[in-house]
């Protein structure tokens, strides 16, 4: 059979179809081993030689150790506790990857043999708590302390020698430096488990390594903080509505037929559902974390059934849909405690349609909602947010993430004046504090967050009084403290020389 593809019709009978349908469907596969579509760059960064090593290089006891840190992250009855704020394993394989970077670098530059790398050689280790129980005169346990401070000093020493070759090799972002000072910190945790007296000093206090690492990863955060951002972040923000008109194409798109007529595939199907239904979730409920759409299963943290006012739940199969979340299930968990949230009546359709009927195209091997089209489950937050950025890149041109949607609605939302109670209301929904709504949520310009606080900085002056000002204003006592300390020195000298007079 031949066929020229570029200069194909639509099919006049069935017969036609076939050839058509098996065109398309090459293409889609050829799509990303070709790279036919080629997303444009974000950052300035060149691709550079992988430095990392492979768990084979690695001897076999380090690899253990490093299955027993990942169990002692992750899992909630490990043996070791050292880590109280367990992770999912999304967030702990990332800083697992880091080690095997960082290892990698330890054996390029410093010519460690692979085989005989082991986590103190980036972290130092010296007993604390065991040798003090052995010491018998003070000179002993003055020795011991002697020794925890100089394996912290190394363990510097180890670090900014590590940062200060990424930065000049790697050229790294100061957030990636932040990142590195974390994964020291989980090894020293990990190593150190042992040696803490959380009687005498919490959650890692009397530990010399630890102390230090935390106060360079302050540092790090300030740096980070201070740093023009790494990605171009032009090439991916939407405004809120352009972001909903992207979800009401992709449910237009939940249909069996293309627009000229011609039966699509079952496979294309249940890609537009499944891909609908990730996009809405998070367009509808106020926007989720990917995490929540990742770990998504049935009976677990989605389940059906009828929640009274005192959120004592009955399982009913003609009660709504909800999302559960205990706090082991999401970030800030141990913060906001266990979630209800009831998935909009709108979805059920496609929902219901997608767990009975299409979901199973891709013959999922486990019992998550949403799943790879080779049926495995998404592990990794790009895996799933490449759903959504391959969407609005076909619809909009701009490469949107899942997790930029938590940005785009809360400065959305600011732009168009949104009450305080209502801010208020949607930081809860979205499980973060109203301090991180406004630092870190918050995308618009200085100038623009300001604006307000220079118009009461300029009616203040021409004798208006406060209650005046501010009556009506949805502003929280935050945010106008924030948009405060945005005016110059002598804006907010006469600011508070015209309130003390008022």
């Amino acid at each position: 059979m031949s066929l020229n593809i570029l200069t194909m019709q639509t099919p006049n009978s069935p017969d036609q179809d076939k050839p058509v349908i098996l065109v398309i469907e090459a293409l889609s596969r050829l799509r990303t081993e070709l790279q036919l579509v080629q997303y444009p760059k974000t950052t300035k960064r060149v691709r550079q030689e992988n430095y990392a090593l492979k768990a084979e290089q690695l001897s076999s006891a380090l690899r253990e150790d490093l299955d027993a840190l990942l169990d002692a992250r992750v899992n909630p009855d490990s043996e070791i506790d050292c880590f109280p704020d367990k992770v999912s394993l999304g967030t702990a394989m990332p800083q697992i990857d880091k080690i095997y970077r960082l290892m990698g670098y330890l054996n390029r530059v410093h010519k460690i043999p692979s085989e005989e790398l082991r986590l103190t050689d980036l972290v130092r280790f010296a007993p604390k708590k065991t040798a003090l129980r052995q010491a018998k005169i003070f000179d002993d346990a003055r020795l011991i302390e002697q020794a925890t401070i100089q394996a912290a000093e190394d363990t510097l020493k180890i670090l900014n020698a590590a940062l200060r070759w990424l930065r000049k090799e790697r050229t790294i972002h100061p957030s990636t430096e932040k990142g590195i000072i974390e994964v020291f910190l989980v090894i020293a945790k990990f190593l150190y488990a042992e040696e803490t007296s959380p009687l005498t000093a919490a959650d890692y206090g009397d530990i010399p390594v630890i102390i230090i690492l935390r106060q360079e990863l302050k540092k790090a955060k300030q740096r980070a903080e201070k740093a023009p951002p790494a990605i171009d972040e032009s090439l991916k923000w939407l405004d809120w509505p352009e972001w909903l008109a992207c979800v009401h194409q992709l449910e237009a798109e939940c249909q069996s037929c293309y627009s000229y007529g011609l039966q699509r595939t079952l496979t294309a199907i249940a890609r537009s559902y499944q891909r609908y239904l990730v996009v809405a979730l998070l367009a509808y409920i106020a926007a989720d974390r990917q995490r929540t759409l990742r770990e998504l299963e049935v009976g677990k943290t989605l389940v059906r059934g009828v929640l009274d006012h005192n959120e004592f739940f009955e399982a009913r199969e003609d009660g709504n849909w909800y999302i559960h979340l205990l706090p082991e299930d999401y970030k800030t968990g141990k913060t906001h405690g266990e979630q209800w949230t009831m998935v909009p009546k709108i979805l059920y359709p496609y929902l219901e349609a997608w767990l009975n009927q299409w979901r199973a195209e891709f013959s999922p091997n486990h019992n998550f909602v949403f799943t790879k089209e080779k049926g495995t489950p998404f592990v990794k937050s790009s895996e799933l947010s490449s759903i959504i950025k391959r969407a609005t890149y076909r619809l909009t041109g701009q490469l949107t993430t899942s997790h930029l949607l938590r940005h785009m609605l809360i400065t959305y939302m600011k732009r168009n004046g949104a009450s305080d109670e209502v801010m208020q209301s949607l930081a809860e929904a979205m499980r973060h504090s109203t301090k991180m709504q406004s630092e870190y949520y918050d995308r618009r310009r200085n100038r623009e967050k300001s604006a307000a606080a220079q118009e009461v900085v300029l009616n203040l002056a021409m004798g208006k009084s406060v209650s005046h000002l501010l009556d009506g204003q949805s502003l929280s006592v935050e945010e106008i403290a924030h948009q405060i300390r945005q005016q110059s020195v002598g804006d907010r000298q006469r600011l508070l020389a015209i309130l003390n007079q008022s």
